[in-house]
């Protein structure tokens, strides 16, 4: 890597910042012989990076290029000491220019090098450093030039051709002036095993008003490349805009989230005020549930992004099977309402029907349109899509980074002054986690308290065959309660949620099933697809149906297994009864209670004190014992 350390320090200093004007070399009449540059300078592979100085004298400017290319796609920076430009393109139909000094990205129809006007003498398309040094080895063919002798550029001894345009003594003279590395055995040999000699190390071009005269320069410009070498991973991120950087034009993409049913996930976020909070977040279409735990951002409950949920709540569900919303707390239900139709989760159809919306609108605001913005290595290695939006009520720009079609992480960048600030960070990590289960209890006393309505005895029973309380264990208890509620909801249109169950064991080791079937709540849901809240019957309309099928014969009820098979569980025959508790009154206890022994013991101290004082009393009288038991038994 020689030559390249060489070329920052002396292949700039020597050649382009020191704006050495050039001599004329055109006086002299024109060589009869053309002496072209070889054809070899066109050659360069597909994936490159080119490094070098652009010098005007007349500007009296200088600025960096950076040039790298791989399949498909061109990256070009050019920076002076007021402005940074990348011109990104990708194939033929995507061109960008970004400004990285103000920030403003945007299509683009101009190549980076048009901008120099003296490059068009040897180039009518400069699109990139390939193309320059193509038309040029083709300009050299027609323009009689001459190889002159060797000159050092960055270090590293080149070839110098020269060659005039319209070099008679009129305006509008070129002198074309080429370096190149020759391809001879004595020539430095590049250090990236990627390219070879022969390389072009600099091109010099000067207007002259007069070829004689060396005071008529009207212009000059020098290009000095000093870095050739492929493209490394660590550079893939010059293909595409910065971070928090979107481009006016940019060809819209579909994202690829493509979410587990269930969706569940841990969401941690960082505000720009760095301030860390935790939230989770369960989404399933099958169930129609969604589920929001955790910290709130303000009073605004994240991702459904819903107000005025009570401030006990650390979790509230939505239930688009029933049209409820349920705001609970760790142990119970703080608040029964009708499901909002307002929030992210939630699509509201003409007539006023809610419906679960795509799991895209609780991450991303409804509005957002991707475009893709390339890839970025993760921490295991792995690349990670990146995805980029403007959100049009903020002005935000949103970037969602994909492992495959997982989304991972999002961040939000504010814009100021024009310049990409971080705002927000979020990132997501899938958990596999039975959410509803653990908030069914809860769920359940949500009905309770609504009620007005309430039986004391609605408590009955019925006998399950082959299978134990063991097994209701083995099952998971939930899990079957819920299958027996759903169950009995096809019997007569009820809530589910309505139905508490226990279990026990009956006299003979079966299965003993108790459930309580509450009323019907006062609070009216939401209307959704398939749920009637007006046709929900009463606890013993239910009771009457149920009894009518058991009486006729066994009545089955499906229990979901590990596998996700469903198994039959069989309520035996006429084994439904209602459940009595026994009464205090009813007691056929054989032999003493404990109050009844009480008052005997009471009632024999007594005596047993009388006995006693009466004895001392006739003892003391000295009468013989003879008497004495005579007058107590008398």
């Amino acid at each position: 890597m020689i030559w390249l350390q060489f070329a920052i320090v002396l292949g700039a200093a020597a050649g382009s910042l020191s704006l050495v004007t050039i001599q004329s070399e055109c006086t002299q009449p024109t060589p009869q012989k053309n002496e072209s540059l070889p054809e070899k300078l066109k050659k360069f592979p597909e994936s490159y990076k080119v490094s070098g100085v652009i010098s005007s004298l007349t500007n009296k400017t200088a600025a960096s290029i950076v040039e790298l290319a791989k399949p498909g796609q061109l990256s070009t920076i050019i920076s002076d000491r007021n402005a940074s430009l990348h011109w990104i393109s990708m194939g033929t139909d995507q061109k960008f220019l970004h400004n990285e000094t103000s920030g403003k990205c945007s299509a683009s129809t101009e190549s980076p090098l048009s901008t120099y006007a003296l490059l068009s003498a040897v180039s009518k398309n400069p699109s990139s450093l390939p193309t320059l040094v193509s038309d040029l080895v083709d300009f050299s063919k027609n323009a009689q030039g001459v190889f002159k002798d060797s000159r050092f550029v960055a270090g590293v001894e080149g070839v110098r051709w020269v060659a005039c345009v319209n070099g008679t003594n009129g305006t509008g003279n070129l002198q074309v002036e080429v370096v190149f590395a020759g391809d001879s055995d004595q020539s430095l040999k590049p250090p990236s095993p990627a390219f070879d000699n022969p390389l072009l190390l600099s091109l010099r071009i000067a207007e002259f008003g007069n070829f004689s005269d060396n005071t008529t320069v009207k212009s000059q410009l020098s290009v000095e490349f000093d870095s050739y070498s492929v493209v490394s991973t660590d550079s893939d991120y010059m293909f595409w805009p910065p971070r928090g950087v979107v481009c006016d034009g940019w060809k819209e993409d579909k994202i690829p989230l493509n979410v587990t049913d269930p969706f569940n996930a841990v969401v941690q976020y960082v505000d720009e005020k760095k301030v860390q909070t935790e939230s989770t977040l369960y989404y399933s279409p099958a169930e129609q549930m969604v589920v929001v735990s955790g910290a709130r951002r303000g009073d605004v409950v994240p991702f459904i992004n819903e107000q005025g949920v009570p401030a006990e709540a650390s979790s509230v569900v939505h239930d688009f099977s029933k049209g409820y919303e349920y705001s609970l707390d760790s142990s119970r239900c703080v608040r029964l309402s009708a499901l909002p139709n307002n929030t992210a989760d939630v699509l509201s159809s003409p007539e006023g029907v809610l419906s679960l919306g795509p799991v895209e609108r609780l991450l991303f605001a409804s509005d957002l349109k991707f475009g893709h913005y390339g890839q970025l290595p993760a921490a295991s290695g792995r690349m990670m899509d990146m995805y980029r939006a403007v959100d049009s009520k903020t002005n935000d720009v949103v970037e969602a980074l994909f492992d495959g079609n997982q989304l991972a992480s999002y961040a939000t960048y504010k814009l100021v002054n024009g310049l990409p600030v971080l705002s927000s960070y979020m990132r997501l990590a899938e958990v596999p986690s039975e959410v509803v289960p653990s908030l069914r209890g809860r769920i359940r006393s949500c009905f309770i308290q609504t009620s007005s309505a309430f039986n004391e005895n609605n408590t009955f029973t019925f006998e399950v065959k082959s299978k134990s309380v063991k097994d209701v264990y083995s099952y998971g208890a939930e899990t079957v309660s819920s299958a027996l509620a759903s169950a009995l909801a096809q019997v007569a249109p009820i809530n589910p949620f309505r139905v508490r169950v226990f279990y026990d064991t009956g006299a003979d080791k079966s299965l003993r099933v108790f459930f309580s079937i509450d009323e019907k709540t006062d609070v009216k849901p939401s209307v959704v697809p398939k749920y009637n809240y007006t046709e929900e019957v009463s606890s013993s309309a239910l009771l009457e149906k149920l009894n009518a099928t058991i009486s006729q014969g066994d009545w089955k009820f499906s229990v979901p297994t590990a596998d996700k098979k469903q198994e039959d569980w069989v309520v035996a025959a006429k084994s439904l009864s209602r459940y009595a508790p026994p009464s205090p009154s009813g007691s056929t206890y054989s032999g003493y209670t404990g109050g009844a022994m009480f008052v005997l013991g009471v009632f024999a101290l007594l005596l047993g004190v009388a006995i006693g004082a009466g004895s001392v009393f006739f003892i003391t009288k000295r009468q013989r014992i003879s008497t004495l038991a005579y007058q107590v038994f008398e």
